[in-house]
């Protein structure tokens, strides 16, 4: 997933990803913004999307987002980390 994981913003913001535990071929990236300010940021996955939704760290769903040509965009508060669970 590093591989088609490219992250764009202004200020810090850190991603990772790995396979999802539900093992249902989706991925789980995890965004930490490391300042202390909110920051506005857009994830590119390189390829298109079919779902993308914000999970908790149990990767239970919290909200559904929308993805535009394989590109979410985003907002973190300071020091949050955001978890997506997304499935191509």
């Amino acid at each position: 997933l590093a591989q088609i994981l490219a992250v764009n913003a202004l200020h810090k913001a850190d991603a990772v990803g790995k396979g999802a535990e539900a093992q249902d071929g989706s991925h789980i990236s995890r965004v930490y913004n490391s300042t202390c300010k909110t920051v506005d940021f857009k994830l590119a996955f390189g390829r298109a999307v079919r779902l993308v939704q914000e999970v908790n760290l149990a990767e239970e769903p919290v909200a559904a987002l929308k993805s535009t040509r394989g590109t979410v965009a985003l907002s973190a508060e300071p020091k949050q980390i955001l978890t997506l669970r997304v499935a191509f």
